[in-house]
């Protein structure tokens, strides 16, 4: 059981217990995590607990970008701050090239807040090109535990996962400039079908899990050619120009 813990003194979440495999190259490259002995100011939040927020990274960029386009700078950087601090959670339960980039975006994010509440960020496209990337991160990292799950027959947690992936590879395309075509739209909606098949214990084989989580690699796969290659190693590096 995957255990995340919540450091109440700092508000840092640290996840252990690491994926058992990644996207087919990555999954004999996953790491162990070791989990932190119990210590004052730790919570421990199970995962089918902390499943139930699976969608705050996504609703914080939205809210981050709304409140942008209305000029409430303030308040869109606490969303991307939030945002940030969702995609460090997952980056600690990531297998390594998902970390990577996890870790970039969290942190791209967060300089993204500094300086959107400076006044410093004067083009939106630059919360929206830093969105898709994030998105495209999330996608992976929850396809990689949609296969584990999976791997493990716990058919419910493949559901949700494989859910929250469509839905980040949808929020990724968007942000791209790339939405998804009229025929890769209605099959994200199968798979949403079949998820919610799989939360609710309803039979799916597991022939069919397995297609649908292979449409969602595709896609992923797809939407890594739309963003901007490297820009979060950039990012991690040094703080985002006002161009």
């Amino acid at each position: 059981m995957l255990r995340i813990y919540l450091f109440v003194a700092s508000f840092a979440l640290l996840c252990t217990t690491s994926l058992a495999a990644l996207a087919d190259e990555e999954a004999k490259g996953a790491e162990k995590k070791v989990e932190p002995e119990a210590s004052p100011g730790w919570i421990i939040i199970e995962e089918d607990v902390w499943i139930r927020f699976i969608d705050e990274p996504s609703l914080r960029m939205r809210q981050a970008h709304e409140r942008f386009l209305k000029k409430e700078y303030e308040a869109a950087g606490h969303d991307l701050r939030k945002a940030a601090g969702y995609l460090q959670v997952e980056a600690q339960n990531a297998a390594t090239g998902i970390k990577a980039a996890l870790t970039a975006s969290a942190h791209e994010l967060e300089v993204l807040a500094t300086e959107t509440q400076a006044g410093k960020v004067k083009v939106v496209k630059k919360l929206e090109s830093a969105f898709a990337r994030a998105e495209h991160a999330l996608a992976a990292d929850h396809l990689a535990k949609a296969k584990v799950a999976l791997n493990n027959k716990n058919h419910a947690r493949t559901g949700h996962y494989l859910s929250s992936a469509v839905a980040h590879v949808e929020s990724g395309a968007k942000w791209a400039g790339h939405e998804l075509e009229t025929g890769a739209m209605a099959t994200a909606n199968g798979v949403r079908t079949l998820s919610g098949k799989l939360i609710e214990g309803g039979g799916v084989a597991v022939d069919e899990a397995g297609k649908g989580i292979t449409w969602v690699g595709d896609e992923v796969e797809k939407l890594g050619k739309y963003i901007e290659p490297h820009k979060q190693a950039a990012a991690a590096s040094k703080p985002v120009s006002n161009e």
